[in-house]
């Protein structure tokens, strides 16, 4: 039975998002467990003591516990985090004239000045979130983070970045990332909210129970008890974040149209009930009264009626809309506790186009919905490689000389049978002479001599996955590898890093966008006032939820020219030191310079000789200056005649 303020439909939809959800982590299970596996070797440097083979090699137990991964994860995490973050904010808005497109870019500049305070400000704390998110993703498979608005900053909202569990998220598995097009729900799970907290912020609290223990009810006093009292009661929610939701509501279209009187119908406000379809040949609607009791909603305990229906004479046409704008949904609910029903629901935050969430793959498999960590490739090839340490170190303290004597072969000065105490040498002692003639030393066999090559075969192999700077190409090993390689190779000093990062740049730009639409909602007038002073005007009407053009965000890499923008950057000083303006164009042109530059570099020539060009002498003819009227033959600048303007013949 349905509990009261919760309707059967809107129970059953809570059970299918459930089911949905319950759904989706089942057929990330494994790859979830690997997250947490890999993770807690990683970065918890959790190591067990008892391998099995069987076992898959996510969940293999390790034999020896070592720092080296972890400093690996630690050096490549902070390669990528340590990259510069450049934004380019890009308004796209056809249609506008000329000064409508001079607000618009000069807003957008003003929100690229402001997201690029917010993004380094360390109060704010994205840096640290970018640092964590890709150990996670170096570590355990993925990263996440989520975006939240918090109101009341100095400035106005401050949009405020947190690390998620990559684990606590499930969304169709039919998609390799919840960013992809068709993937409409996405599911975060949050562990371990405080009972209180969930009874004080939801009207629905009170029906979750905790769980870590049972509900139950003082029948006498009627008052909830829990099991395990002095235990913290938590209980495990979940957000639901609907991007395609197919709810709708009535909405009236058009005008409102005058009924004849004899089309007059009763109608509750209250329950709906209307009694439209009552008419008929012998319905008279002009006698009906301004208002009369319902009978669907009955009567009061005292006899009084519950509702009135109103006399309707006029009437809008009935039609459906989304429930929510933009079909954006977000459902909070309780998935032990279904009879809750909807804990909260409500519309996204304003201009959001897709989920406020970053999710971090550093080394994608295109097999398997997560990626293979750093942990996952370097685990075993790094404990093979510590066993070998240890077993070396081992043989070698097992193999020790051996040293054989007569129990009193020798004495001391003091008279006393000398004791070898083995600190150098493994000794054993014979009984006589004979089974001794004389004291023998036996060399230890040492390590095999393939330790070596062993031990070597493992270190370059681990190296491989590194990605810490191992490529250090000389010119000889350069010879036919292609520029493109190259290139990279020199840029970061390791290829497997570049991949990386380029990869991280795509999710951190998504992010980032996000975290533009959340502010640009979030802000009013004043607080762009506040923040941007007499423009913060112009900014808030561009930026409007309501009106806000289309905007792409662009995180860069940091500016650097190619091989071939530099050859045409030297290609450019070279051209501007000639002196001809002719021959400036004809090297520009065989140099395929951008005709722009071209133009620019003539411009400048021409200037810089006007400016050299000794001034014209009294008389003289000036630059688009009259002839001189003293009989003698003017010349322009730069002393060359100038020939007489032509006289017509006289008739």
């Amino acid at each position: 039975m349905a509990r009261k303020g919760q309707s059967q439909r809107a129970l059953t939809e809570v059970a299918e998002l459930k089911d949905r959800w319950d759904e989706w982590r089942e057929d990330t299970r494994e790859y979830r467990e690997a997250m947490q596996v890999e993770y807690a070797y990683n970065v918890k440097l959790k190591h067990h003591s008892d391998p099995d083979p069987t076992k898959p090699l996510a969940k293999r137990p390790l034999t020896v516990s070592t720092l080296d991964l972890y400093d690996i994860t630690r050096y490549t995490s902070a390669q990528l985090a340590g990259s510069a973050i450049y934004l380019d904010v890009q308004p796209k808005h056809p249609g506008r004239d000329e000064s409508e497109q001079a607000d618009l870019d000069a807003a957008a500049k003003i929100m690229q000045a402001r997201l690029d305070d917010q993004i380094h400000d360390v109060d704010i704390g994205y840096p640290m979130v970018r640092r964590r998110v890709l150990r996670m993703g170096q570590a355990a498979r993925a990263g996440a983070a989520r975006l939240d608005v918090v109101p009341g900053g100095a400035e106005g909202p401050v949009v405020v970045p947190r690390v998620l569990d990559a684990s606590n998220l499930a969304w169709d598995s039919r998609f390799l990332h919840f960013g992809e097009y068709g993937c409409n729900i996405l599911f975060e799970r949050i562990e371990n909210v405080p009972l209180d907290d969930i009874i004080a912020d939801y009207p629905n609290g009170k029906d979750v129970h905790a769980d870590d223990g049972e509900r139950t009810i003082d029948e006498k006093n009627e008052t909830p008890k829990r099991a395990n009292e002095n235990r913290r009661r938590t209980a495990t929610l979940v957000v639901a974040w609907i991007k395609d939701d197919a709810e709708t509501i009535e909405v009236q279209v058009g005008e409102s149209k005058k009924l004849d009187p004899s089309e007059w119908y009763m109608a509750c406000g209250m329950c709906g009930y209307t009694e439209r379809d009552l008419r008929g040949p012998e319905y008279q609607g002009e006698m009906l009264p301004e208002q009369m009791p319902c009978p669907e909603c009955g009567l009061t305990e005292e006899g009084s009626p519950k509702a009135s229906m109103d006399r309707i004479e006029t009437e809008r046409e009935i039609g459906r809309a989304p429930a929510f704008e933009a079909k954006h949904r977000r459902i909070v609910f309780a998935p032990c506790s279904l009879g809750a029903g909807k804990l909260k629901e409500g519309p996204w935050p304003k201009g959001l186009t897709n989920f406020p969430y970053m999710m971090h793959v550093s080394d994608p498999y295109p097999l398997e919905p997560y990626g293979n960590s750093q942990t996952f490739l370097n685990m075993d090839m790094q404990s093979m490689k510590n066993e070998s340490l240890v077993d070396g170190f081992m043989q070698m303290r097992r193999n020790r000389d051996l040293l054989i004597v007569h129990q009193q072969a020798l004495w001391d000065a003091a008279g006393e049978p000398y004791q070898y105490d083995g600190t150098g040498d493994t000794v054993a002692y014979a009984k006589t002479y004979d089974d001794l003639a004389g004291i023998k030393h036996f060399q230890g066999s040492g390590l095999n001599p393939a330790y070596g090559a062993w031990f070597q075969t493992i270190d370059g192999e681990l190296n491989k996955h590194r990605g810490v700077g191992q490529v250090a190409l000389s010119p000889e090993q350069m010879k036919g590898v292609q520029v493109g390689t190259i290139a990279r190779s020199m840029e970061t000093g390791d290829v497997p890093l570049d991949e990386t990062l380029r990869i991280f740049r795509e999710d951190e730009e998504r992010f980032l966008s996000r975290w533009m639409e959340m502010y640009c909602g979030a802000m009013s007038a004043d607080d762009w006032q506040r923040v941007a002073g007499d423009e913060g005007d112009v900014v808030y009407r561009v930026f409007n939820p309501a009106e806000m053009p289309s905007l792409k965000l662009k995180v860069n890499a940091a500016p650097d020219l190619n091989a071939a923008d530099r050859e045409q950057l030297t290609a450019a000083t070279e051209f501007s030191k000639i002196e001809s303006p002719a021959l400036m164009r004809f090297a520009g042109e065989k140099a395929r310079l951008p005709r722009t530059l071209i133009n620019e570099l003539v411009k400048e020539l021409a200037e810089r000789q006007a400016a050299l060009r000794p001034p014209t002498p009294p008389g003289m003819l000036g630059r688009n200056g009259p002839l001189a009227g003293n009989g003698v033959p003017p010349q322009a600048s730069g002393g060359f005649p100038v020939p007489p303007e032509p006289v017509a013949a006289a008739t």
